[in-house]
């Protein structure tokens, strides 16, 4: 089923590129304690955090994508290919972009003269701070914004106890990521507002370690219940069942006298059995 397969393709990528993103620091944070700094270095930073952008950007895609669907609410309406695409679509553009600018700022400052390095273009590094920390605003709004339309639309869905589960998960998710993202854009733009690189103490915790690790540990924690499947699961036994079936993000509801459908969301945040 096409949602299924999107949404399927964005939380398996975002937990790659989230996995490539702690990888890349956990190196460049051991090399920089073995004083080695060189421009390599600063390109193994750049691909860190370009990744840990991608990845939860589309993370974000899959919470838009579930709020698109839920538009259709009580009615029984064929998944949309081309619109599916069009969000893939769109967030790649956005990451291309993001991608692009970053690494050719930091090319454009950093060259190697005599062995040594050397800058070439001095403001081309501020300018990868401020879009770097554009981009880390942008996306903790968007854990703000869906993360409230996403709790207000669980909430809307159905008074099981799991599912009001999965949306204290949203809330703690979103919560998580927004501050954390929202320190991150503050301290990326330090340098270029009052011209010195962080508050003493602060380099490089608050600006890598602290901002990335926590919410990539928390995303982990919560993918880690995920059952990414096809096939429609209960989500409890007795009375109404609830069931989901991750064809066109709806969320069934069977009962006595007849099936409604609705928005689901198990896909995303789901509570283990």
């Amino acid at each position: 089923v096409i949602s299924n397969r999107w949404t399927k393709k964005s939380i398996l990528a975002s937990m790659v590129l989230l996995f490539l993103s702690v990888l890349c620091r956990a190196i460049w944070l051991s090399m920089r304690a073995c004083g080695y700094d060189d421009i390599p270095m600063q390109y193994v930073n750049r691909f860190s955090s370009l990744t840990y952008f991608s990845g939860f950007t589309l993370y974000l895609q899959t919470w838009y994508l579930f709020l698109a669907s839920s538009k259709k609410m009580n009615k029984v309406a064929e998944s949309d290919p081309v619109a599916h695409a069009g969000v893939c679509l769109s967030n790649g553009i956005l990451n291309a972009i993001v991608w692009i600018c970053v690494f050719g700022l930091s090319v454009a400052y950093w060259t190697k003269h005599d062995g040594q390095k050397s800058v070439s273009c001095p403001y081309c590094d501020e300018l990868g701070y401020i879009f770097v920390s554009m981009g880390c605003m942008l996306v903790s709004i968007g854990f703000l914004y869906f993360g409230a339309r996403m709790y207000c639309t669980l909430r809307k869905v159905s008074s099981n106890k799991q599912i009001r589960q999965i949306a204290k998960k949203v809330v703690i998710v979103a919560s998580i990521c927004f501050v954390c993202f929202s320190l991150r854009s503050i301290f990326w733009l330090w340098k270029p507002v009052a011209g010195e690189y962080s508050p003493k103490g602060t380099y490089p915790f608050m600006h890598y370690t602290v901002t990335e690790l926590i919410p990539s540990i928390v995303l982990f924690i919560v993918l880690a219940q995920i059952g990414i499947r096809g096939d429609a699961k209960p989500l409890n036994s007795a009375g109404p069942k609830i069931t989901s079936e991750l064809s066109d993000s709806d969320l069934t509801m069977s009962g006595g006298d007849g099936t409604v459908r609705r928005p689901s969301f198990e896909l995303a945040f789901n509570e283990s059995n």
